[in-house]
């Protein structure tokens, strides 16, 4: 019975909802316009309310049916949303979850130069793969990608191709993202480690500022930055 009930527990645990955005990427800070979306793992009926931390007010208090597993838009922000900590309260199906999400102004970053190319990038990366993006944090293929600003985007993935026109859906300026190859470079894990490929760039993947165009697939540890064409740097960060 013991047992029973730990199973119980856990598969409770596991089906908590997930607050990400319109791409399935887990966060926790979002900018003014963003749009705010709930991942909700099984059908089932949410109460959601969210407080300004600030003032105290409601914002938004709202009723989702959500008839099928997936990502439900829970806030459109506004552009002149107040930057600041919202707290975001949700009962779903009879189980009570407290999230806590920042709303703040971007910054951009100034990308590594290039003669030809120096414009700031925005802050911004989404993976491609053929599965569903769907949140699975848990996962042992887990990391994460930190970009100069700080910016943090969680892979729950074990194989990742990263290219240009993925880049550009998430705002990076088409005069900075051309460098950037349509298939780049490639992150997979394999015997519990995490490697990365060049896949046949033009300009090129640096590694901790080594060039790795031509190389076999290379060892990824914790702490490492990754250079794209020159354009771009991440730093490689294993989930704890």
């Amino acid at each position: 019975m013991r047992y029973l009930l730990l199973l119980i527990f856990a598969i409770s645990a596991a089906a908590a909802p997930v607050v990400t955005d319109q791409f399935g990427t887990v966060r926790t800070s979002f900018a003014p316009g963003d749009a705010v979306y709930i991942y909700f793992p099984e059908p089932g009926t949410a109460q959601i309310k969210i407080i300004d931390t600030a003032t105290g007010a409601v914002v938004l208090e709202r009723t989702i049916d959500v008839k099928t597993p997936g990502p439900q838009l829970l806030w459109q922000l506004h552009p002149n949303t107040a930057e600041g900590t919202y707290r975001i309260y949700i009962t779903f199906s009879g189980q009570p979850y407290v999230y806590s999400i920042t709303v703040a102004t971007p910054i951009l970053w100034q990308p590594y130069l290039v003669a030809a190319a120096a414009a700031a990038v925005a802050a911004y990366i989404l993976w491609y793969h053929r599965a569903k993006l769907l949140p699975r944090p848990h996962t042992p293929f887990t990391y994460r990608l930190q970009l100069p600003n700080n910016y943090v985007v969680q892979i729950n993935t074990p194989q990742a191709v990263f290219g240009r026109e993925f880049f550009i859906k998430l705002g990076v300026p088409e005069d900075v993202a051309k460098y950037i190859s349509r298939n780049h470079f490639a992150i997979y894990a394999e015997g519990g480690r995490f490697y990365i490929q060049d896949v046949g760039s033009k300009n090129g993947t640096w590694l901790n500022g080594r060039p790795i165009k031509g190389l076999n697939p290379q060892p990824l540890k914790h702490g490492d930055v990754i250079t794209v064409a020159q354009v771009l740097s991440l730093r490689f960060l294993q989930a704890k």
